[in-house]
């Protein structure tokens, strides 16, 4: 049960006015994915919002998320936005981000991985990958769940902890927990309330992993994706030119999800029989899920 409840609303997108989707390539050849199946939803209050868009990944790929303003913000107002990598409840629509010693209904109380804001005359930031520095990140990539073990070194997970003594099949409510959190970069939009001077911030390398249960788990969920981070950091040449670093409102906006999984991963969940009937699944499909047999006749039937 989600923590806020929430109301399903038709999605405009001439109405919009944030936007985050995922981009696979790097900056050399960069391609916007379709999503197989997208939507909106509000809070109780209506006073946030948050859209759901799933996109068939394949892993070893490369990935990025482009974040917009679809129009110039008004005169005098600045924005910004949270990003949350594998971690956060995925059905909530959250009001608000978590301040010291808040845990509210409807208040996000996950740690993000970082922060960004557009500049003076900005509307697009990329999202290349995990944080490493003011200057530098960790570039995105899709990896397997199921390959995914405690040994690569975790962000979900306290490193000094040592993983219970269990048996294999038994799974824990923070297995669980992991299990629902994967697969999904959440873009938590705000506005700027005011200005600092810089600070110099650094981050050790990310890896994707996950106690060998909760891998399972998630294997047998169709969860079978997780954002990884790669093995050198790529420079954001524009960083070393700030001056002044933003400080986000607590009050959410808006928040685009973004979520991911290979075609195996979504035909083993429940809700994947019911996309594969609507036009928008075979655009986002890649070909090598175009190329089973039942996938090849469904589109077609679908299309004539």
């Amino acid at each position: 049960e989600s923590h806020s409840a929430k109301k399903q609303v038709n999605v405009d997108e001439a109405k919009e006015f944030f936007s985050a989707k995922l981009v696979v390539g790097g900056d050399d050849k960069p391609e916007t994915l379709l999503p197989i199946s997208y939507w909106k939803e509000a809070s109780e209050d209506e006073e946030a919002t948050a859209t759901f868009a799933y996109y068939c990944a394949e892993p070893g790929v490369k990935f990025q998320v482009k974040c917009s303003l679809l129009r110039p913000p008004p005169d005098g107002v600045s924005y910004g936005a949270r990003v949350y990598v594998d971690r956060g409840e995925p059905d909530t629509v959250y009001t608000s981000a978590a301040v010291e010693g808040d845990a509210e209904d409807g208040v996000d109380t996950s740690v993000p991985d970082h922060y960004f804001w557009f500049g003076p005359g900005e509307t697009e930031y990329v999202v290349r990958g995990f944080f490493a520095d003011t200057e530098s990140s960790w570039p995105f990539q899709f990896g397997s769940a199921a390959a995914a073990r405690r040994s690569l070194g975790s962000h979900n997970v306290d490193e000094d902890e040592p993983e219970p003594k269990r048996a294999r099949s038994s799974v824990s409510s923070a297995d669980v927990r992991l299990a629902k959190e994967i697969g999904c970069v959440r873009v938590q939009f705000c506005k700027v309330v005011k200005w600092m001077k810089p600070l110099r911030h650094a981050a050790t390398p990310r890896r994707a992993s996950l106690p060998g249960s909760a891998a399972e788990l998630c294997d047998r969920k169709g969860a079978r994706v997780v954002a990884k981070a790669g093995t050198a950091t790529v420079k954001d040449q524009e960083a070393a030119t700030v001056e002044k670093e933003a400080v986000l409102s607590e009050k959410i906006l808006h928040e685009c999800r973004v979520f991911f999984n290979d075609f195996g991963g979504y035909r083993a969940q429940a809700t994947m029989g019911a996309a594969m009937l609507e036009p928008l699944t075979f655009r986002g499909l890649p070909l090598s899920a175009l190329r089973q047999p039942d996938v090849r006749r469904r589109c077609i039937e679908t299309f004539l």
